[in-house]
């Protein structure tokens, strides 16, 4: 049995190596070739589905071949929250990634849309072309690889999306940043399906890499297929990095209809309404009315190409504090509320360090550890502010803390 099993790492794999290097991409690829027992992994061989050919695509595809009614109707749901959540309009143009039946491309096809699809495998290409045919719609397959598009223009589609294939792109940091050029400004990305993972997940030890749970282990080890998995936030953070802003929709209903949509990020992030990964959410206390707390130590994934970032903070507290910024420490007096500008210069992320007070130590019954407040983040450009000690843009003596 390996359902529920999980398959032990090798002792020559290491848990150190930075998520980004090209150590850790080619001791992945290592993982790979033991798992399969394949070498030189390319997407155009290892991902071809060659019996798609014999399967009549258009009549019965997909999730009805098993005759399995509740596989079926879990995978129909997720089609169903797909086109919910995608904001498409009959003049949409969009993009699937490994469209693999065409059924989610052939129902944004029928709502009026331009749909083209890319697919590595020409048979699934084939079944895209004939349900075009049959239902006479805008609906076209280029066979191709992730990353590829009909156009190379930049901001061409209204959505692009992913439903059970992004976790088959080993270069998905490259497919990232080619997604926030071919996507227009108002437009979305849905990643649905995806093997994305709690941060915990012992199926997922590392922030990216082969899934190690039994029955992948043993899909992997058949067909040699590039089975990823993602641990949330190291995988949203990525967008983040890229200038895009996410929020999660789960559907309990289907396993396949929790779904991901990204959008690019507004100028101004509120900290009251922001959506943080797990791991960002653990380094602050819970939103109130105007923002978040620190704790000793908080972090934020910011847009790694940002020339400058003005932080809105208030000191609640009846003392002065200081605060620390991405290396730069600033004080602030008792009631203070001040807007800091700082250049992240390219990080990924940002932090926030500050000493912490008990609000019971002067009469107030919040119990918690506080440290500097935050409420809005904006991004500026490098003409829009200068980096310089802060300048107070009000006051809030006297006030409380919020309540949570």
């Amino acid at each position: 049995m390996v359902r529920g099993a999980c398959f032990k790492l090798p002792d020559w794999f290491r848990l150190d190596l930075d998520p980004y290097s090209p150590e850790y991409r080619r001791q992945q690829l290592l993982l790979w070739s033991e798992v399969t027992g394949r070498t030189d992994y390319d997407p155009a061989v290892n991902e071809d589905t060659p019996e798609i050919g014999s399967i009549d695509g258009v009549f019965r595809p997909g999730y009805y071949q098993p005759g399995i009614a509740s596989l079926a109707g879990d995978h129909l749901i997720a089609l169903g929250h797909i086109l919910r959540h995608s904001n498409a309009t009959p003049a949409a143009r969009i993009l699937e990634y490994g469209a693999g039946f065409g059924q989610i491309a052939l129902a944004f096809a029928r709502l009026g849309a331009r749909v083209e699809t890319v697919d590595v495998n020409p048979a699934f290409c084939d079944i895209v072309g004939k349900l075009a045919e049959r239902y006479r719609v805008n609906l076209s397959a280029t066979v191709g690889q992730f990353g590829d598009a009909p156009t190379n223009e930049p901001g061409s589609y209204d959505l692009i999306y992913f439903y059970e294939s992004l976790h088959h792109c080993l270069d998905f940091l490259t497919l990232i940043e080619r997604l926030r050029l071919l996507l227009k400004d108002n437009g979305r990305i849905i990643l649905a399906g995806e093997p994305i993972t709690p941060d915990d997940s012992p199926f997922v030890p590392y922030p990216w890499g082969l899934r190690l749970d039994g029955e992948t282990v043993v899909v992997t080890n058949q067909r040699g297929w590039m089975e990823l998995g993602f641990r949330e936030s190291f995988l949203l953070k990525q967008f983040v990095n890229e200038g895009f802003s996410w929020m999660r929709h789960d559907c309990p209903p289907s396993r396949f209809a929790t779904l991901y949509v990204v959008a690019r990020r507004a100028e101004v992030i509120d900290l009251k309404s922001a959506a943080l990964t797990a791991e960002e959410a653990a380094t602050w206390h819970l939103p109130d009315s105007f923002g978040r707390f620190t704790k000793e130590r908080s972090v934020l994934f910011i847009d790694r190409r940002a020339s400058m970032i003005e932080c809105e903070l208030t000191n609640f507290h009846p003392q002065a504090t200081s605060v620390t910024i991405g290396g730069r420490r600033f004080s602030l007096p008792p009631g203070a509320r001040r807007a800091i500008c700082v250049n992240p210069l390219g990080a990924r992320e940002i932090w926030f360090e500050s000493p912490t007070v008990n609000p019971v130590s002067y009469g107030h019954k919040d119990n918690r550890e506080l440290g500097i407040h935050v409420g809005r983040l904006r991004y500026l450009t490098a003409t829009d502010a200068v980096e310089t000690e802060p300048d107070e843009f009000g006051h809030a003596q006297g006030v409380e803390a919020p309540a949570v």
